[in-house]
């Protein structure tokens, strides 16, 4: 990299951490920001003026006087415009409207019923519709569009490399969205776009250091170090649901065998119970699923396993013993201690999943070796929220 595009990147995460900040902090004197961002005053100064100029900040007024001139307060501007965010990891696609203070304002979705290139199109092309839809919304400024991906984002963050459960490989969706809207549009994988989440909003505030596992659908594993988002030489990072535990396992939608994703997905969570509960000899499952295995879903599974379903605890134990066994890959190869567990699976099934893969953690990670894991607090939002504060991030690089 050369030495202007190195400071044109050290002054947009600069930005990018004023920015922040000011979110994070509404109502903030410039001596304040200063001192929370370890950036000289006088770049707090000139980094502000900017923000302002561009109309993501504005002065709200004057706070109390410690015996000199009172202090000029700074907040976010949410009626800078808005960005729409999309969410395709999960079983439903999920779009959001968020100001520029990155509040959301309006969520639509749609069940996933078909996947590839056309279908992927016209889901996200149906939502923004849906969106904008909103007369509200539609008075606004559309400053961007971000999309968080199961899969790999080539390295350019220009297309999707490959999604395997989308069926998607080198598919151009920026060039695609960017024709059609004419305004910037980011691309991140969403294991990534979590973990900012979290580190930002959730169950990693103040940690630097930590690894998102996201299991849903597919399996990913997000890695902050030092604060940043960790991609990897060539944007694979987030793979992780990709590595064989067992050889002789079913076979992914990757082509192996034995890959943690078709092991403890979300699906093969599910055919699993479809399988263990179809002989209708577990009553208390019987008595849920009124004999039909068809209705089952992720959240009856874990009100049976809470109501004494020795089937169900059995499957959640099983289940969670392999993300354990994942788990202590990670951290042992990784050396980071804190790991924050999010995606549908975890939120369905609730506590007593995230219970059983702390305790089957044990069985894998070493006694001399503290590992910390948590469940993710920001829900089905996170995804949403964290690509949307990536893209206003994007939009601030591209400006400057």
């Amino acid at each position: 990299m050369k030495q202007g595009q190195n400071l044109k990147t050290l002054r947009g995460n600069n930005l990018a951490l004023l920015l922040s900040t000011i979110w994070e902090n509404e109502g903030i004197s410039r001596a304040k920001l200063a001192k929370n961002t370890g950036l000289a005053p006088s770049s707090v100064t000139r980094l502000t003026r900017e923000l302002q100029e561009i109309g993501l900040i504005v002065e709200s007024g004057k706070g109390s006087s410690s015996g000199g001139r009172q202090p000029v307060l700074i907040s976010p501007n949410p009626k800078a415009g808005v960005v729409i965010s999309f969410d395709l990891s999960g079983s439903r696609v999920r779009g959001g409207v968020f100001d520029a203070s990155n509040n959301l304002l309006k969520v639509a979705e749609v069940p996933f019923l078909n996947v590839g290139p056309e279908a992927i199109q016209k889901y996200i092309f149906e939502l923004m519709d849906t969106l904008l839809s909103d007369q509200a919304i539609l008075k606004e400024k559309l400053l961007g569009i971000g999309v968080s991906i199961p899969g790999v984002v080539n390295i350019d963050r220009t297309g999707i490399s490959i999604a395997f459960n989308l069926q998607l490989k080198d598919f151009p969706l920026k060039k695609i969205l960017e024709s059609r809207y004419n305004i910037p549009v980011y691309l991140e994988t969403d294991t990534s776009v979590a973990a900012l989440a979290e580190k930002n909003y959730g169950a990693a505030i103040h940690q630097d250091n930590f690894i998102y596992v996201l299991i849903s659908t597919g399996i990913g594993a997000g890695v902050i170090i030092n604060g940043e988002i960790y991609q990897g030489q060539a944007g694979m990072d987030g793979e992780r649901g990709h590595i064989v535990i067992n050889p002789q396992g079913p076979v992914c939608v990757c082509g192996r065998h034995g890959c943690l994703e078709a092991i403890a997905g979300r699906n093969a969570l599910l055919e699993n119970a479809k399988s263990i509960f179809s002989d209708g000899r577990d009553q208390i499952a019987n008595n849920l699923l009124n004999n039909d295995t068809s209705s089952l879903n992720l959240s009856l599974i874990s009100e049976a396993a809470k109501l004494g379903s020795v089937k169900a605890m059995d499957l959640i134990n099983n289940m969670a013993e392999h993300i354990a066994y994942a788990i202590s890959l990670y951290t042992n190869i990784l050396d980071i201690p804190l790991v924050i567990i999010g995606g549908e699976v975890p939120l369905e099934l609730g506590d007593c999943y995230i219970q059983a893969i702390k305790r089957k953690s044990r069985k894998f990670i070493p006694d001399d070796k503290t590992v910390i894991i948590k469940q993710a607090e920001l829900k089905r939002d996170d995804l949403l929220r964290g690509i949307s504060k990536l893209t206003i991030q994007q939009i601030l690089l591209d400006v400057i």
